[in-house]
């Protein structure tokens, strides 16, 4: 038969043995890692937490050590028909609709960025602006993200991705913005979740009013190299705040921030790499894992598969951005 495109585990634990082999080694293809809750659905919508500490060791911890994607959670315990002899009700495992199409989407979008021919895929370059000061744009720990950006621009137009000669990056992200209009913005806004579009008028007005927005649309540092989108990620907040704001889990994020996340979704990419530790999508409300349509980094990051060059001696924020923006991680 066919080899598999990918691979979907509902397994928990490590699938590691002795000799460090998992039975997933014989197949050229990614392996996610799907969670099955033990708590029922009701108590997950009211948890901050997303998983409990079990679920959290067996379904997401132990598969990371596999190098597993996580693709996020599918199943809640649910309790079947209470038997009237036995005033028992059993409870079982059963799949959610709405995480399991989540789940199946961002693996589709993975399989997708597999199967395009390599001159045909395009993608988005992100770099930080933390800690913002104007020196260090595009700054990364540990890492010169704009040089190690120009490389990899340089690499993959040698593979064969559509790119032109390499180009330095630091002036044209300087001077050079893209632009997106408010009406379609406005648009997009309208699929989010009414809570969500709530908290985002209350904390920050309308949009017109974010400093990213004139003349009638949002601009974005940002150029188009060939295949490659490469933009300066944009402030989540204000830049008098940003020290206690870049990793504040119930700050929500302005409209300049979300219409850039919004517009990214709009332009067909296949794939996101955010260059260097770390970005700020990761770190915005929501579950700590085991994310809902109603959390800001699975609702600006959608099923698109995010490549994130990381410092390999951060492993905790790392993990953060491996269950909450299903990406991976490089170091």
């Amino acid at each position: 038969g066919r080899p598999p495109v990918a691979v979907a585990n509902c397994t928990a634990f490590s699938a590691r043995d002795e000799a460090g082999a998992t039975p997933f080694d014989a197949f050229d293809a990614p392996v996610f890692q799907v969670a099955l809750s033990t708590a029922q659905r009701r108590d997950w919508l009211s948890s901050d937490r997303g998983l409990s500490p079990a679920d959290l060791a067996m379904h997401v911890v132990l598969p990371e050590v596999d190098g597993r994607l996580f693709a996020g959670l599918v199943s809640f315990k649910t309790p079947g028909r209470r038997d009237p002899d036995l005033q028992f009700a059993r409870f079982a495992h059963r799949a959610d609709p709405g995480r399991v199409r989540a789940a199946v989407a961002r693996i589709a979008a993975w399989h997708r960025l597999a199967s395009t021919p390599t001159v045909r895929r395009r993608f988005a370059l992100i770099l930080s602006t933390y800690p913002g000061r104007a020196h260090q744009m595009a700054h990364a720990v540990g890492l010169d993200a704009l040089a190690s950006s120009e490389a990899l621009l340089a690499d993959l137009g040698a593979q064969g991705y559509d790119l032109p000669a390499p180009a330095p990056l630091a002036m044209p992200l300087q001077t050079e913005t893209l632009a997106w209009p408010i009406t379609e913005y406005l648009a997009a806004l309208e699929t989010l979740p009414k809570a969500l579009r709530q908290d985002l008028t209350a904390a920050w007005g309308a949009p017109q009013d974010d400093p990213a927005c004139r003349d009638g649309a949002f601009h974005f540092p940002a150029l188009q190299h060939g295949a490659a989108l490469v933009a300066l990620q944009p402030e989540r907040g204000t830049a008098l705040d940003r020290d206690g704001e870049y990793h504040d889990l119930t700050r929500t994020p302005r409209h300049g921030y979300v219409a850039f996340y919004l517009w990214l979704q709009s332009q067909g990419l296949h794939a996101m790499i955010h260059m260097g530790a770390h970005g700020t999508l990761e770190w915005l409300p929501g579950k700590a894992v085991a994310l809902s349509d109603a959390c800001w980094p699975e609702v600006l990051t959608g099923p698109l598969p995010v490549i994130y060059p990381f410092i390999v001696n951060d492993p905790g924020e790392a993990a953060q951005a491996k269950r909450r923006i299903g990406a991976l991680t490089l170091g």
